[in-house]
């Protein structure tokens, strides 16, 4: 294997090729592009979210574009510009946490009508796990019960902050900011890292945004990128195994990616295959028992009693679109139609960025003129797990029935709002020399559609679908 497909997140130079050398431009060059990148972006996200329901707030809306202005002239300008959006980036992402967490004290956070915060927000006050959301709602039922409650704490804190609600917007929006830094930390100069919060769904996280999400969003991404850091046969089965187990429990949608990795991983290692189903096994059994004292079976069937089916729970605008009575998906005759295609662009254009999936078709373009690097690449185990989660995270989008609708479940994807610009970041990072300065258009494009969509996201609340 050449060392440029050995070393996963680490960047390395990429072969002098046309493209590659059509693309090495003076820095001011570089500025004038990543405006204009950042000017035709605003204005297909204008475009965009017009057709998608949202109106515009001209004040607002030119404060933003002034932010994102100065967001894109310090992060895509001068050598090193990954590192330089990722340290701009967590700064203004702590801002928003504290800004959020300022608000709630005052009692002027609005509320954000999405997800399931209030059933989150009940089992924490009663000090229970949710089955689906199992390692870390029972973290944070103990959390809030050991810390949040404690008479001295309880005493001290302001009015507004002694709610579980507002321990979740607190823990929440904690997790997102500082979890966020771990990661840059840990990967620097990384698009993998950072594109994904350029996301709209990721600022509304850190936003103080009540639901289970913003408590694994980070975990989830500093799991891809330890997978992708290097091959799969220098991994060992029982970390694999753990890392699959922890998968599963933390959230019942990680369980098709759990499976994944362990069936990519054992097909990989098959020396490794059984300690790893056997790390599994045991891992997954130690975490159920700690988090859910009535025992495994026990909890396999609370599992499945909370998870919804069929017609269950189901809003008047999809009845009769799921493909069964025990499904959670969509028939087909329902994935086909216009008013779906239309749900699905409204989700990532408010949700994930419509730019993440052009931008992953770009990055994969990119290796066209180096196609014996791309067949040597294409022969390592990660390529068939990045091809296979992003099958899955692309079936999930379309396919999952959010079953609040479209607009109130707009953080249901967020999976697959994390896993393709993630996927478009890693392939970047393969092909592009880490001090490349171009290597900050792609931020440009992602700051041209966050500062149209995550104010309304994260603040004001989506537009309704027509």
């Amino acid at each position: 294997m050449t060392q440029q497909t050995a070393t996963g997140l680490r960047g390395t130079e990429a072969p002098r090729t046309a493209l590659t050398t059509a693309l090495r431009l003076p820095e001011a060059s570089v500025s004038s592009v990543s405006l204009a990148a950042y000017g035709l972006a605003l204005l297909v996200t204008a475009l965009l979210t017009h057709a998608l329901g949202g109106a515009r707030h001209w004040p607002l809306d030119l404060l933003t574009v002034a932010f994102g202005l100065a967001s894109v002239l310090a992060m895509t300008t001068g050598r090193h510009a990954v590192d330089r959006a990722a340290r701009h980036w967590a700064w203004c992402l702590t801002v928003v946490g504290v800004g959020a967490i300022a608000l709630l004290i005052a009692d002027a956070l609005p509320a954000r009508p999405y997800g399931d915060g209030a059933i989150f927000a009940a089992f924490v006050a009663e000090g229970r796990a949710m089955p689906r959301w199992l390692i870390g709602s029972a973290a944070a039922s103990t959390l809030h019960a050991a810390i949040w409650q404690h008479p001295l704490l309880h005493a001290w804190l302001p009015e507004t902050l002694r709610t579980p609600a507002a321990f979740l917007a607190v823990l929440g929006t904690s997790t997102m900011v500082f979890g966020t830094w771990a990661l840059w930390r840990r990967w620097p100069g990384r698009l993998a890292l950072l594109l994904p919060a350029l996301t709209p769904v990721w600022v509304l996280f850190a936003s103080g945004y009540v639901e289970y999400y913003p408590l694994i969003a980070t975990a989830f991404l500093g799991a891809l990128a330890w997978l992708f850091d290097r091959p799969l046969t220098e991994r060992r089965g029982t970390a694999i195994g753990v890392l699959t187990a922890v998968l599963a429990l933390a959230y019942v949608a990680f369980v098709p990616v759990a499976l994944l990795v362990l069936v990519t991983f054992a097909l990989a290692r098959r020396d490794e295959a059984a300690r790893a189903v056997l790390a599994t096994v045991v891992t997954g059994t130690v975490i159920v028992a700690t988090c859910w004292p009535e025992g495994v079976t026990h909890y396999v069937r609370a599992l499945y009693a909370v998870i919804n089916v069929g017609e269950a729970n189901l809003i008047p605008r999809y009845a009769g679109q799921v493909a069964g009575p025990t499904s959670i998906f969509f028939g087909a005759h329902a994935t086909l139609t216009s008013t779906h295609a239309r749900d699905v662009a409204y989700a990532l254009v408010w949700g994930g960025g419509w730019w993440t999936l052009p931008a992953l078709a770009a990055a994969a373009w990119s290796w066209r003129d180096t196609p014996d690097v791309a067949w040597r690449a294409a022969r390592d185990p990660r390529a068939w797990l990045a091809a296979g989660l992003l099958v899955w995270h692309l079936a999930y989008l379309v396919c999952m029935v959010p079953r609040l609708g479209p607009e109130a479940d707009i953080d249901l994807f967020f999976p697959t709002y994390v896993y393709v610009p993630f996927l478009a970041g890693l392939l970047l990072d393969l092909r592009t020399a880490t001090t490349d300065p171009w290597r900050g258009l792609v931020v440009a494009v992602a700051c041209g559609a966050l500062v149209l969509t995550v104010p309304w996201l994260a603040w004001f609340g989506l537009p309704a679908l027509p």
